[in-house]
């Protein structure tokens, strides 16, 4: 299956920012059944929670998982403003989240491709490499992610689980 779950996603966001390029923060987890006062907490938490993180000028990046579905999110902190980048159906979460900001935060969507069925995992993850490596990702030009490409990092994922003991938890849903 090519669904990517918030363990594994926090093992992509942890090893894309190794690099010291970018830092990633919590995922914001939208349960299925949320009433409008708790989804608008939620976010605005979340949202509250990059904005402590952010020292000076700087890049986060995180996701939110809403709908089944996941949605890059990439943020760049300077000079007292906050540009925040996502795709086109992660726009209203990011709005709901930032909408106490103000002039001071400006919302910019980068549309993203799928490639195989169940992919917005790791469409995300490519797409939140293209912002963090690639100067010219506002372009909206970075390919997606293909199904091979994405059987080696759930291989590394998987390596991962094995090596550092968590393949032995028990996991019930």
């Amino acid at each position: 299956e090519a669904y990517v779950a918030d363990d594994e996603m926090h093992h992509y966001m942890s090893m894309l920012t190794a690099t010291g390029q970018a830092i990633h923060t919590p995922l914001a987890i939208v349960p299925d059944k949320i009433d409008d006062e708790d989804l608008i907490q939620l976010l605005q938490d979340w949202f509250a929670q990059a904005m402590v993180v952010a020292e000076g000028p700087c890049t986060l990046v995180t996701a939110i998982f809403a709908h089944h579905h996941w949605f890059p999110v990439g943020m760049k902190f300077a000079h007292g403003n906050i540009q925040v980048f996502t795709t086109p159906g992660g726009h209203d979460w990011v709005h709901v989240a930032t909408r106490e900001m103000g002039a001071t935060c400006s919302i910019h969507t980068i549309a993203i491709d799928n490639c195989f069925p169940n992919d917005c995992g790791f469409q995300c993850i490519a797409w939140i490499m293209s912002f963090v490596f690639d100067p010219t990702h506002h372009l909206g030009q970075f390919k997606p992610v293909n199904a091979t490409t994405a059987i080696a990092w759930r291989g590394l994922f998987e390596h991962h689980l094995i090596t550092s003991g968590s393949a032995k938890r028990v996991v019930v849903p």
